[in-house]
């Protein structure tokens, strides 16, 4: 379900007002989750713990990408896996991310925040940084034409570049190794999470974890932002992937 109110925020290639020295972890413009179900589509369908059932009802690109912003469960194999194996969503999850990262990335696709990113770079008037986790992201990063000039980040050089930045961008912050490497660092810093439902409450508040918390303490501000034009996914709009795909 999107996010709407007063600090929902919608940024477009036309529109980047009030962007100012913004850092983007690398799975605000890599859709990594989709990565994992298309992946699975690809490479394992025929895995007896799999409901074909979704593929089938979600047999687009787009269609994929908008079950996967309307869920309200953070780790993405529950749509896919069939109830009675559903207990295994989180150490499958985490196999998947430890043996086949290159390959989940090699299947994702672009967010709406890659196309914010890729404007800022062409107007040049803003610094922009990406922050990477591992080689993975970093090579994908690197091959990017149309994100060359942004300054690639990583935790070796991280708390060096902390004082330059003023706006941090997270798919999200609960259980989140972005969060984990940052929240201490981050002081009245502009936090933005991507408007997928399973980062809020029933009461539409921000989930709450220990890292959290110290960006709490720590005086930063949240707003949130949309992770996709949904009016473009829902009208059938382009959506990208890594291997230049389109939506159908």
């Amino acid at each position: 379900m999107k996010k709407e109110g007063t600090n929902s925020i919608t940024y477009s290639i036309s529109n980047t007002k009030g962007v100012q020295s913004p850092m983007f972890m690398f799975n605000t413009l890599y859709d990594t989750d989709f990565g994992i179900i298309n992946l699975i589509k690809k490479s394992y369908i025929n895995d007896e713990r799999i409901n074909q059932d979704f593929y089938t009802k979600n047999n687009t690109i787009r269609k994929m990408v908008l079950s996967l912003y309307n869920r309200n469960k953070k780790n993405p194999l529950y749509l896919i896996l069939k109830d009675n194996y559903s207990d295994q969503a989180k150490s499958l999850y985490d196999e998947l991310i430890k043996t086949h990262y290159s390959d989940i990335l090699d299947c994702s696709c672009y967010t709406g925040l890659y196309y914010l990113a890729r404007a800022l770079k062409i107007s040049q008037d803003i610094s922009s940084y990406i922050f990477c986790l591992n080689d993975d992201e970093v090579n994908i990063i690197s091959k990017e034409e149309s994100l060359k000039g942004i300054m690639i980040i990583t935790k070796k050089n991280i708390l060096s570049h902390i004082s330059e930045i003023n706006q941090f961008y997270f798919k999200s912050l609960y259980d989140d190794k972005y969060t984990e490497l940052l929240s201490e660092s981050l002081i009245q810093k502009s936090i933005y999470i991507e408007d997928y439902s399973f980062n809020f409450d029933k009461e539409n508040k921000i989930i709450i974890d220990d890292y959290v918390n110290n960006l709490i303490k720590n005086r930063c501000f949240f707003n949130y932002i949309n992770a996709y034009d949904i009016n473009k996914l829902i009208d059938k709009g382009e959506i990208s992937n890594g291997n230049r795909e389109n939506s159908q």
